[in-house]
C-alpha cells in the first residue's frame, strides 16, 4: 500500500511539473514582428538601472533590441578629455546581453549633447584638424573597443545634414569639412571590424537631405568604407511627413545597397508648433500646444493609431531591407516629447500608454485589439410608442409589448428590433431612475435574445432635444448650446451602459441620439465626439449607431465626421421620401394635408390636381409636378450615405422608413418594393417605422395583422 501511495505521489508531481502544450505564450511585439525585423526600444537611465521596473517588464516581454537613449552620448560617457564614465553604459550592455537582445550603440559623433571640451582647447579656441582627428579616433576606439563583440551596431554619425542637403555647420564640419564622416566610420570599423555601422538622421523624407545621404553612401562605398544601414529617425507627427515621401527615401537608400532602420520612432498626437514673432499672447499659444493635458480624445486616438498602423504596414511591406524598427522610449510617461517644445506639455507619442497598456494599433498587431463584434442586422422594425412618444404607464404600457410579439417577429423573418426610449420615461426631472421603464427595457432585451433578435437601444427624445420641436413651433432644444445638457446626455448613457453592459456585444447596440437637429453640422460632430469618447471609455467593443444631422437626413452625410478606425460603428439615416407618399393624409405635416391623386412611379402630381390643391400646400407640392420619382430617384438620394459607409468600410442602416396607412395601398406597395430593391442592392440594413401604429403592419388592439401584404413584401428582400 505504501509503495502504491509513493508511486501515485510521483505521478502527481510528474504531471504537475510537466509543461502544458495547450497554453501558448502571450503574444508580444517581438514574436509577432520578429520574422520581419528587430523590434527595439530606447532605454533611459531609470530603465537601465531597474528603477522603472514596470517599463523593464514591457521591454523584456516585447522587444528584442535596445538602444541607449542618452548614456552613450559624449557628455555622459566622456565628460572630460581624460575621463570616461561607463557606469550606465556597462549596465545597459549587460542588460541587453543577459536578455539575448541586439544592443545598439547611440551615438559616437553628434554635435548635440557633445562634451564641451571635444572641439576646443583650454582657451576655448577651435582645435586643429589633426587634434580633432586624434580626439575622434581615441573617443571612438575606446568606446567601440570596450564593447567589441557585444554591441551589434553603432550610430556612428548623427544628424550631420540639414533639409536643403547641405552639411550642418557644426564644429566637426568647420574644422574637418565633409571628411569627418568618413573618418568616424573608419575609426569605428578599426575598433570593431564585425560591428554594423549606421548613419542616422531625422526628417529623412525631405528631398534635399535624402539626396545628400544617397551621395554620402556612394562616397563611403567608393572609398571602401563600411556602412551597413541608414537610420531613418521616426520622429513624426499627425500632419507630417507624407508617407509616400518617407517611402521614397527608404527606397532610395535601399537602392544604394544598404539596409534601412527605423530609429527613434514616435509620433506626437499634438499640434505641430509654429513659432512666430507675431505671437501676441505667449501663454495662450503655449496652452494651444498642450490641448490634452488629461487624456487624448478618442477621435484623436483613433486617428493616431490609424496613422501609426499605416507606417508599421509600410515597414513590414519593405522588410526585405528594413532590419530594425526602434521606438524612442517605452511608455508615454517617459517620452522626451512631454516637455517639448514647452515645459509641461503632455504628449502621447509611444507604443504603450502611461499605464503601460499597449495602444490599440499595437493590440491589433498582438491580436488583442478592439474586436469587430458580430452585430449584423438586415431586416427589422421599430417597437415605437411603447417606451417612447406615449403617455401610457402602468398596465397599459406593460401590456403593449409582450413575449408573443418577439416570437411573431422572429417567425415572420425579422432579425432585429429597434427600441426607442425617452428620457421622461426613464428619469424624473430630478434625474432619478423610474424603475418600471428600466424593467421593461431589460425584459425586451431578454426576450429579443430568447428569440434570436438583435436589438438597437435608441435614445429617442430627451428633455433638451426633441427632433420635431422646430416643426411644432417650439424652442425647447438646448442640447447643442448647453454644456449641462450635453453632460446630462453623457450621464444618461453612463447609466444605460451600467445597466446594459452585461448584454453581449453581438446582440445589443446603442444609438445614442435620434434625429439630431443642430443648426450647425459641426455642433453635431462635436457632440458625437463627446458621447463617443464617453461610451468608448466604458464599452470599447459595443456597436454604436451614429446618424447624420438634420433628422438623420440622407443629404447631410457629407458633413458628418465619423470616428476613424472603429470597426463597431453603424452609420444610420432615415428615409421618408417622397413625403407625399409616406405622409399622405398626416395632419401634422403640411404635405399631408393634400388629398388629391398621387402617381408612382413617375411625375406624382398632375397640373390639374396641383391647381385644385389648397394654397397652403402648393409650395410643398410644386416639386412633385415635375420631378420623376422612381427607384433611380431613391438610389440617387441615398448616394451620399452609401458612399460614406463604403469609404469607412462600415455597415449602413436605414433606421426608419415606411408609409402611413392612409396612403393608397397599391402605391405604398410599389414604393416599398423599390425601397427593398435599393437597400438589397447596396447592402443596407433597415428597420421599418413601425410594428404597431399609423405606419405599422400589426394591430395590437385587435391582435391581428392590419397589413399582411406589406409584411410579405418586406420579407421578399434579402435576409442575413
Amino acid at each position: 500500500m505504501k509503495r502504491i501511495s509513493l508511486f501515485l505521489s510521483f505521478l502527481t508531481a510528474f504531471f504537475v511539473l510537466l509543461p502544458s502544450c495547450s497554453q501558448p505564450k502571450e503574444p508580444s511585439l517581438k514574436s509577432e514582428l520578429g520574422e520581419h525585423f528587430l523590434v527595439g526600444a530606447a532605454l533611459n537611465s531609470a530603465q537601465i538601472t531597474g528603477q522603472d521596473s514596470a517599463s523593464v517588464q514591457i521591454v523584456l516581454k516585447h522587444f528584442n533590441s535596445i538602444v541607449a537613449e542618452n548614456c552613450m552620448k559624449s557628455e555622459v560617457i566622456h565628460p572630460e578629455e581624460d575621463r570616461y564614465d561607463f557606469t550606465l553604459s556597462d549596465q545597459f550592455v549587460d542588460f541587453g546581453q543577459k536578455n539575448g537582445m541586439a544592443v545598439i550603440g547611440h551615438c559616437l559623433i553628434w554635435h548635440s549633447q557633445l562634451s564641451r571640451w571635444f572641439c576646443v582647447d583650454e582657451q576655448g579656441n577651435d582645435v586643429s584638424a589633426e587634434v580633432l582627428k586624434e580626439r575622434m579616433r581615441e573617443h571612438i576606439s575606446t568606446i567601440v573597443g570596450r564593447y567589441k563583440g557585444r554591441v551589434k551596431g553603432w550610430d556612428v554619425v548623427n544628424e550631420a545634414i540639414i533639409e536643403d542637403g547641405s552639411y550642418r555647420n557644426t564644429k566637426f564640419y568647420q574644422i574637418l569639412g565633409e571628411e569627418f564622416i568618413p573618418l568616424a566610420f573608419s575609426y569605428a570599423h578599426e575598433a570593431d571590424p564585425d560591428a554594423e555601422l549606421y548613419y542616422n538622421d531625422y526628417n529623412m523624407h525631405v528631398e534635399g537631405r535624402r539626396n545628400t545621404v544617397v551621395a554620402l553612401i556612394k562616397k563611403l562605398k567608393e572609398r571602401g568604407i563600411r556602412i551597413d544601414a541608414v537610420g531613418m529617425q521616426g520622429h513624426i507627427g499627425m500632419d507630417y511627413p507624407e508617407i509616400t515621401e518617407f517611402e521614397k527615401s527608404m527606397l532610395a537608400f535601399a537602392a544604394e545597397g544598404v539596409n534601412v532602420m527605423i530609429t527613434e520612432w514616435d509620433m506626437s498626437a499634438l499640434p505641430s508648433p509654429h513659432w512666430s514673432a507675431n505671437i501676441s499672447d505667449m501663454a495662450e499659444y503655449q496652452k494651444s500646444l498642450n490641448p490634452y493635458p488629461e487624456q487624448l480624445p478618442a477621435t484623436v486616438s483613433l486617428a493616431w493609431n490609424r496613422r501609426m498602423k499605416e507606417f508599421m504596414d509600410l515597414f513590414i511591406s519593405h522588410s526585405d531591407f528594413v532590419t530594425r524598427v526602434t521606438a524612442w522610449g517605452v511608455t508615454d510617461a517617459m517620452s522626451w516629447k512631454n516637455n517639448f517644445p514647452v515645459r509641461g506639455r503632455h504628449d502621447y507619442p509611444l507604443l504603450f500608454d502611461r499605464s503601460g497598456e499597449p495602444k490599440p494599433f499595437v493590440k491589433d498587431i498582438l491580436g488583442i485589439g478592439q474586436k469587430e463584434n458580430n452585430f449584423k442586422i438586415r431586416r427589422g422594425t421599430n417597437l415605437s410608442h411603447w417606451l417612447s412618444q406615449t403617455n401610457a404607464r402602468g398596465e397599459a404600457r406593460r401590456n403593449r409589448i409582450q413575449e408573443d410579439d418577439f416570437a411573431r417577429l422572429k417567425e415572420l423573418g425579422f432579425d432585429h428590433v429597434r427600441i426607442p426610449i425617452d428620457e421622461v420615461q426613464f428619469w424624473d426631472e430630478e434625474g432619478n431612475k423610474l424603475p418600471e421603464a428600466w424593467d421593461l427595457l431589460t425584459m425586451a432585451l431578454d426576450l429579443a435574445r430568447k428569440y434570436e433578435l438583435r436589438a438597437v437601444v435608441d435614445l429617442h427624445i430627451i428633455r433638451s432635444h426633441y427632433f420635431n420641436a422646430v416643426n411644432e413651433g417650439e424652442d425647447s432644444n438646448t442640447l447643442f448650446t448647453s454644456e449641462k445638457a450635453q453632460q446630462d446626455l453623457i450621464d444618461m448613457w453612463y447609466q444605460l451602459s451600467e445597466a446594459l453592459k452585461g448584454y453581449d456585444n453581438d446582440w445589443v447596440a446603442y444609438e445614442f441620439m435620434n434625429e439630431p437637429v443642430a443648426q450647425e453640422h459641426e455642433q453635431w460632430n462635436l457632440l458625437i465626439e463627446k458621447v463617443y469618447n464617453a461610451l468608448r471609455a466604458v464599452e470599447p467593443n459595443r456597436s454604436l449607431v451614429i446618424g447624420s444631422n438634420m433628422w438623420q437626413g440622407y443629404d447631410t452625410f457629407k458633413y458628418l465626421r465619423v470616428p476613424e478606425g472603429d470597426k463597431n460603428i453603424i452609420l444610420s439615416f432615415h428615409y421618408y421620401h417622397p413625403m407625399i407618399i409616406t405622409h399622405y393624409g398626416a395632419g401634422w405635416n403640411v404635405i399631408g394635408r393634400y388629398r388629391g391623386a398621387v402617381n408612382y412611379p413617375g411625375v406624382m402630381v398632375t397640373a390639374e390636381d396641383y391647381a385644385n390643391a389648397p394654397e397652403e400646400v402648393k409650395p410643398e407640392l410644386e416639386p412633385f409636378t415635375y420631378q420623376v420619382w422612381d427607384k433611380e430617384m431613391i438610389k440617387s438620394q441615398m448616394k451620399d450615405a452609401i458612399d460614406c459607409a463604403a469609404h469607412y468600410g462600415l455597415q449602413l442602416f436605414c433606421g426608419e422608413w415606411g408609409v402611413i396607412e392612409t396612403m393608397d395601398r397599391d402605391l405604398a406597395y410599389a414604393w416599398t418594393r423599390d425601397m427593398i430593391s435599393v437597400m438589397d442592392e447596396f447592402d443596407i440594413a433597415w428597420t421599418t417605422w413601425c410594428y404597431d401604429g399609423d405606419f405599422g403592419f400589426w394591430d395590437q388592439q385587435k391582435h391581428d395583422y392590419k397589413d399582411k401584404p406589406l409584411v410579405d413584401i418586406l420579407m421578399s428582400g434579402e435576409s442575413l
